[in-house]
């Protein structure tokens, strides 16, 4: 520089001590005046970006390694997919279990209406014949004319039968058949079908009346009924028989029926 007189307005103290290394002052007008220590960056271009480049890189850095890989993610989108499809079967097995319930139901309760019906037709005895069988005793067909007409009669008024061996010989039963029970049980009567000729023998010989018990003894609650074929012929024809024969070794005794009965 000049030593010449300093071109600083002013003393000439201020271009001495300029040469003695004193600061030389600097113009606060602006930023970008040169200076002994040349020229001063402007401050905007000092100041650092808002984002540093290096720490965003290394926020990424990290949320690419916290972030779930993407077979991970898949996976979890087709577990969630598998859930949902679990989650509607759920229900259709659910609806369809009530659907049957509810049909189930409906059956039962129509079972109960039909057999509250059949036991209302039973108690009028309108349809009885319908459902009631004759247990008929083998001894009744073997025996005497009377099986033939008795099989007869039956299949004319098509009543059911079966052919049984009842625990007492020559007897019929009746049972009440039916789809809605498993054990049908027995009416309680009893039926004793005697030959006009076996019937005044147990009269005649004391034990007619030794047989009710026998009845009573196997059947406490039933009614007992007895019936004979061509009683009134078969004593008529005797009494006759004994009318023309004097031999008195022979005498045949009319039995009191009538008492019996």
């Amino acid at each position: 520089r000049s030593s010449g007189p300093s071109s600083v307005p002013g003393s000439s103290s201020t271009g001495r001590a300029h040469d003695s290394g004193a600061s030389c002052p600097i113009s606060l007008d602006s930023d970008d005046e040169l200076d002994d220590f040349g020229t001063i960056e402007p401050l905007a271009k000092l100041i650092l970006p808002c984002g540093n480049s290096s720490l965003q890189d290394e926020d990424d850095g990290n949320m690419e390694e916290n972030a779930p890989p993407i077979k991970e993610r898949k996976g979890r989108k087709r577990l969630n997919k598998e859930e949902k499809d679990k989650m509607i079967e759920e229900k259709k097995r659910q609806r369809e279990e009530k659907r049957l319930q509810k049909e189930a139901n409906k059956i039962q309760q129509a079972e109960k209406k039909k057999s509250a019906k059949e036991k209302a037709e039973w108690g009028s005895g309108k349809r009885a014949l319908e459902f009631i069988v004759a247990k008929i005793d083998s001894k009744v067909i073997e025996t005497g004319s009377i099986g033939g007409a008795l099989l007869t009669m039956f299949s004319e008024k098509n009543l059911n039968f079966q052919m049984e061996s009842n625990p007492i010989r020559g007897s019929i039963l009746w049972k009440m058949v039916s789809q809605s029970d498993q054990e049908p049980s027995l009416e309680p009567y009893i039926l004793f079908v005697l030959q006009a000729e076996e019937f005044c023998d147990l009269i005649s010989s004391g034990k007619f009346f030794n047989h009710v018990l026998e009845a009573r003894s196997h059947y406490p609650t039933f009614t007992i009924c007895y019936v004979t074929h061509k009683l009134t012929k078969y004593i008529y024809d005797r009494e006759q028989s004994q009318y023309n024969n004097s031999d008195s070794s022979n005498r045949w005794k009319r039995p009191p029926v009538e008492q019996v009965f």
